[in-house]
């Protein structure tokens, strides 16, 4: 939370920026869960446990998601963006020399 926005979006205030840091962060503290279910659900007007439900099931998973999104473009966007994301922490720390 030692990040403090200043103006990096004009769409968003500070005010927004902070707020969502800390909603995001906090899901990573001990004791907490990652609301991702929460959020999906919330924008699709379903509940969490419909979500869930789908998650858990292979057939649903098959239907809804991979019936329009093959497992390779899945398994291509999650490589590109890990790679991605070791590469821009990297790029972050060395300045530091960790």
């Amino acid at each position: 939370r030692q990040v403090d926005p200043q103006d990096w979006l004009g769409f968003v205030s500070d005010d927004h920026l902070r707020a969502w840091r800390d909603w995001l962060v906090g899901q990573f503290e001990p004791g907490h869960s990652v609301q991702t279910a929460e959020v999906f659900a919330q924008r699709m007007g379903i509940s969490v446990a419909e979500v869930e439900a789908v998650l858990m099931s292979p057939q649903q998973m098959e239907t809804r998601v991979f019936h329009h999104v093959p497992r390779a473009a899945l398994q291509s966007f999650h490589d590109t963006g890990y790679a991605q994301s070791v590469g821009l922490i990297t790029r972050y720390l060395r300045p530091m020399k960790i």
